[in-house]
């Protein structure tokens, strides 16, 4: 299996570790593509096919959808002419795995690049850009030290 984009190989070689999974979107500004299983099935294939043990899913948003956030995103990184670059409103993360906190909001401020993080940090490779290096990696939304938690028994409806 190589890495595609939209119908394209963008890199050769197997993909051993990371899947990412794009639900299908027609909204004007989010259309990037489709994949039919990216829903509850996706964990339950994950599930039935014996990988929960060793998974972790993020599940997240690409943008806030429009919704009133009380908390102002901080401003860490700035154009030249002050204005905000890096964040906007804040969006959800689900982190299900057997080493997922059961019950926890994380109060850690993550991003989408914290996803990546938490890659490198796992697979022990090199950080691809500097706001990999200097993101947070998740670590907070897991218990390593706990015992594994059962695999959910059927796949949630989203």
């Amino acid at each position: 299996m190589a890495a595609r984009r939209r119908g394209k190989t963008v890199a050769p070689g197997p993909v051993e570790h990371v899947v990412i999974i794009v639900k299908e979107n027609h909204c004007f500004d989010n259309y990037f593509g489709t994949f039919p299983g990216a829903n509850g099935a996706t964990l339950d294939a994950v599930v039935k096919g014996g990988l929960w043990p060793t998974t972790v899913v993020f599940v997240t948003w690409d943008d806030w959808g429009g919704w009133f956030d009380h908390v102002d995103p901080e401003n860490v990184e700035q154009w030249t002419d002050g204005t905000q670059f890096r964040y906007g409103s804040r969006v959800g993360c689900l982190v299900l795995s057997p080493f997922a906190r059961r019950g926890y909001v994380s109060k850690v401020r993550h991003s989408h690049v914290s996803l990546l993080k938490f890659c490198v940090q796992q697979f022990g490779v090199a950080a691809p850009h500097e706001r990999v290096t200097a993101a947070d990696d998740m670590s907070d939304c897991f218990d390593f030290g706990a015992p594994p938690a059962p695999p959910p028994d059927a796949a949630p409806a989203w």
